[in-house]
């Protein structure tokens, strides 16, 4: 009977632990690793993973190849309705909510659009641009509470300034972004100025698995050693302030559809433990007597089968996360006459102290006509 006794604590634990996942090594080339890694990803997780290598590629500035890449997930997700059957799949005891294809939380979906607006605007075509901070704005409109919802107070600013410059009724955009702004006042629009600086700053939010059985999504909140950034050129400066934290975007968008399903996928994961706990100690008593051994086998195999079907249910939240977004959006503007010219790129810590290890140089070329849009990003 020794293996009997062996055998029903190893049972106890069964179907507990869950492997972590190793983090890429980007090495030289990132974004050719990048597209490697998409191609080798199963296909419930190439969206995130061009997500992913999108936002290597804008720190990077290779442009062209974040808006292939995002350009293909946004068609992914506008047409996500054809993702309905794994959704329903996911929604069963034995299926984790990881096995549908991955769309992103509404802040990773709001992340997609703003990129893609900013290249947009690098395109010239400030009408797309527009569309696509708008409907970053669509993605944040179900939040639980009304308070947070659509309420990235950068992509109602840059509504705004497409607005302007498009000679539309700019005034009650901009006035929701000053009431959506958290971390500092938005500045009088300024239409006529042709060179755009859109910052981010630090790293943001991961997702964990938390609650009973791991059933609720939460976050770890990102950190950025930068709090604004300080723009030379010309002998002309101009601070980018900060606009919006990811994080708290992540962090206020209250319940999630799907969590009631995984609520009852943890409550039916712990019966089946209890139930198989309470078996596998009778069968254990009933073993001690040879009067009831036969007993204790038929007990037993009720026991272990609870413990399978506990291990079976997945009730943990999908914790796939764009790990690459930053914590912190900042904006700024100025008007530079046409030409080349060198901008300094300080970032500034919260003290207010310039971090020396963190500066750019960036070369323009503004044009006679448009806008001269500059993207920049702390961490390469």
């Amino acid at each position: 009977m020794k293996t009997f006794f062996i055998l029903v604590p190893l049972l106890a634990v069964a179907g507990c632990m869950t492997p972590g996942t190793p983090a890429p090594d980007w090495g030289q080339d990132p974004v050719a690793i990048g597209h490697r890694l998409i191609a080798q990803a199963p296909p419930r997780d190439r969206m995130l993973w061009r997500y992913r290598v999108a936002a290597v590629a804008m720190k990077n500035g290779r442009y062209a190849e974040a808006r292939a890449l995002l350009d293909t997930a946004l068609r992914a997700l506008e047409r996500s309705h054809t993702f309905h059957a794994q959704a329903r799949d996911a929604r069963g005891l034995f299926t984790g909510e990881n096995a549908k294809v991955f769309l992103g939380e509404p802040y990773e979906r709001t992340m997609a659009y703003y990129y893609r607006g900013v290249l947009y605007w690098m395109d010239g075509e400030l009408d797309n641009a527009r569309a696509c901070f708008r409907a970053g704005q669509y993605y944040d409109g179900d939040a639980t509470d009304r308070h947070h919802r659509g309420d990235w107070a950068l992509l109602d600013y840059l509504d705004a300034l497409t607005t302007a410059k498009l000679r539309g009724d700019a005034a009650p955009i901009l006035a929701r972004a000053r009431v959506h702004a958290r971390l500092s006042r938005p500045r009088d629009l300024a239409p006529t100025h042709n060179v755009l600086f859109f910052a981010q700053f630090g790293f943001g939010p991961l997702k964990r698995a938390g609650g009973q059985a791991g059933g609720r999504l939460l976050y770890t909140d990102g950190f950025a050693d930068a709090r604004a950034a300080l723009i030379r050129v010309n002998g002309r400066g101009v601070r980018v302030p900060l606009f919006d934290e990811v994080s708290w975007q992540a962090q206020t968008r209250g319940r999630r559809q799907v969590a009631g399903v995984l609520a009852q996928k943890a409550s039916f994961k712990k019966s089946a433990c209890r139930t198989s706990d309470v078996s596998l100690v009778g069968s254990g008593v009933l073993a001690q007597v040879p009067q009831t051994r036969q007993a204790a086998v038929g007990v037993l195999a009720v026991g272990t089968g609870a413990k399978m079907i506990a291990g079976a249910t997945k009730a943990r939240a999908d914790t796939r996360t764009w790990d690459n977004l930053p914590q912190y959006l900042g904006f700024a503007s100025l008007r530079l006459p046409s030409g080349r010219h060198r901008a300094t790129v300080d970032f500034v810590g919260a003290t207010g102290r310039v971090l020396p290890e963190l500066r750019r140089q960036v070369d323009l070329n503004v044009k006679p006509t448009g806008d001269t849009v500059v993207f920049v990003a702390d961490q390469k």
